[in-house]
């Protein structure tokens, strides 16, 4: 840094003051901004809490500046008595001239007497309040906006604002608590407590990650799904309300705190993830066709029933069908070629998932040679195909957008269930489970999403399920189960023929509902426990563009 002459070095006010500041009738500029400010000359009669909340919700930036001078109860009692006489004194003159009563008068005089009380028992205080407001905005005709917005909605709360004319220094000192408004209104304690606006619901937990802002106070929601009784969390949003893009920026702002995660990715929307330091395995590439389903769960000889289990599930989504016959078919096969070999002894050996894949073709082919036929393309691949377990990193996504629609579901239920079997460490995680209907519009595969969510949680493993359609969890019991164990929901936008199910399943207001079905792109609300929080997801530009793959 340079010194300027004189040899003195810039001091904090150098460095935080603007270039400039020109001084009109009724407004400032500062630097390249516009400032504006207007006094309170007129307040409601009566106030409740929260009433302040409209100036909280203004669109454009805005300073509320509150002063308060604290008046001694002796001098506050004087006041009110010398108010009762003279309003009863004007009272008595009009009625003994024949006028009629003054019902302001009237109203005044029961104020005075109720406060007098309030005050003789010690239950509130009088204090002089005075309020400047001063808005903020890029351009004059931007400015000349929001003052004719802020006059409107001024007076739609009672509140007669008054433009600080010729005063617009005194105003901007006012915003910079370097001094006070110069028109006091009388309040007791009670009232002077609702100008405080502190009714909206925040999330700021600690060590969490930021999702956005609210959308009505603009403050940050920062959220630790490991704090909350389960890690869970479901996202649903209608197509194009940006739930993948808001997916794949809580996944970055979870790398930045160095927490391992993992990506189910069917439809490759996440592959710019790579560009962050992600390893993407591609599967339906050469370097990952290798991946063998009877590798999952191949560990101890204890997980015989869970690998059992889970490939009778993985067969059956193979095959598109279901039957009593088949599944009794499927696990013979299977039950058949897990038993170990006459010459291994008492203590079995665990078979090489290419061996076992084998061995299950062998027994099917005599069971059902039709299903062993039909299953022949896919067995012949993984018998040869070895170990073929998928990598593990601390940040991975598993793209399978290059399988067929029919492969697809299969895999997807294979990499969930393998991702499951990862869950033994006691180090936060997250799993993103994306396009979640694959394995919700499935009976059994709803059961298992169940079960691994109840599974998970004890792990420290979150889950957070990603999906378009509110009807995904209202069309089995699992499916719904899910939901209620979930603490974190983001719903964006939603389809109108939604609104009944999402009312009745989150206990949402028709104001929530409605802000839903009309929600632009990153615009939501976030129900974290008891909090509905209206949301806006943003991304700084270095973010969006990695994300992306647009922009610098």
């Amino acid at each position: 840094m340079t010194a300027p002459k004189g040899g003195r070095q810039p001091g904090v006010p150098d460095l935080v003051w603007p270039s400039a500041v020109e001084v009109f009738p009724d407004e400032l500029r500062v630097g390249d901004r516009w400032v504006r400010s207007w006094e309170v000359v007129g307040w409601p009669r009566e106030v409740r809490p929260g009433w302040m909340l409209p100036l909280l919700h203004f669109p454009y930036p805005l300073a509320v500046s509150l002063c308060i001078d604290p008046r001694p109860v002796a001098d506050a009692l004087g006041e009110l008595g010398r108010r009762l006489i003279r309003e009863q004194g004007g009272q008595e003159a009009r009625r003994r001239l024949g006028g009629l009563r003054d019902p302001g008068a009237e109203t005044a005089i029961a104020d005075a007497e109720r406060l007098r009380t309030e005050l003789v028992q010690g239950r509130t205080r009088l204090v002089d309040a005075g309020m400047v407001v001063t808005a903020w905005a890029g351009s004059r005709e931007q400015l000349d906006e929001a003052g004719r917005l802020l006059e409107a909605l001024a007076g739609g709360m009672m509140l007669v604002l008054r433009p600080l004319r010729f005063r617009q220094t005194e105003g901007y000192r006012v915003t910079w608590a370097a001094g006070c408004p110069t028109a006091h209104r009388e309040w007791d304690t009670a009232s002077w407590a609702t100008l405080f606006p502190m009714a909206v619901q925040d999330r700021m937990d600690p060590e969490g990650t930021v999702l956005g802002t609210n959308a009505l106070s603009h403050a940050p929601v920062v959220l630790d799904r490991f704090r909350l009784p389960s890690p869970h969390s479901i996202t649903l949003g209608w197509s194009g309300s940006g739930k993948s893009f808001a997916a794949k920026l809580e996944v970055l702002r979870a790398r930045y705190r160095r927490l391992p995660v993992a990506v189910v990715d069917p439809e490759g929307e996440y592959a710019g993830l790579e560009r962050a330091g992600a390893q993407v395995v591609r599967l339906g590439q050469a370097e990952a066709d290798g991946f063998n389903p009877f590798a999952v769960h191949a560990g101890q000889p204890e997980d015989r029933p869970a690998r059992m289990d889970f490939l009778t599930r993985f067969l059956l989504r193979l095959l598109g069908r279901e039957d009593g016959a088949l599944r009794s078919t499927l696990v013979r096969a299977l039950w058949e070629a897990e038993q170990p070999d006459a010459d291994e002894g008492f203590w079995p050996r665990i078979p090489d998932p290419g061996v076992l894949a084998g061995r299950f073709a062998g027994r099917l082919a005599a069971l059902d040679p039709g299903l062993a036929a039909e299953l022949a393309p896919y067995l012949e691949r993984w018998r040869n195909g070895g170990s073929g377990s998928l990598p593990e990193a601390d940040w991975v996504v598993y793209d399978l957008s290059r399988l067929t629609m029919h492969f697809k579901q299969a895999m997807y239920l294979a990499v969930v269930e393998r991702l499951a079997a990862q869950t033994r460490s006691r180090q936060p995680r997250l799993v993103v489970i994306d396009e979640a209907w694959y394995l919700l519009n499935d009976a059994d595969s709803a059961l298992y999403v169940e079960e691994l969510f109840r599974r998970a949680r004890k792990w420290r493993t979150a889950l957070a399920l990603v999906t378009q359609d509110v009807g995904d969890f209202v069309r089995s019991r699992a499916a719904e189960v899910c939901l209620r164990n979930a603490p974190v929901v983001l719903l964006l936008r939603q389809h109108v023929e939604a609104a009944d199910d999402l009312a009745r399943l989150f206990h949402l207001s028709e104001a929530e509902v409605e802000r839903l079905l009309t929600a632009g792109v990153g615009e939501g609300l976030l129900l974290a426990e008891e909090d509905h929080i209206p949301l806006q997801i943003w991304a700084a530009p270095a973010e969006s563009a990695l994300l992306t793959g647009k922009g610098g």
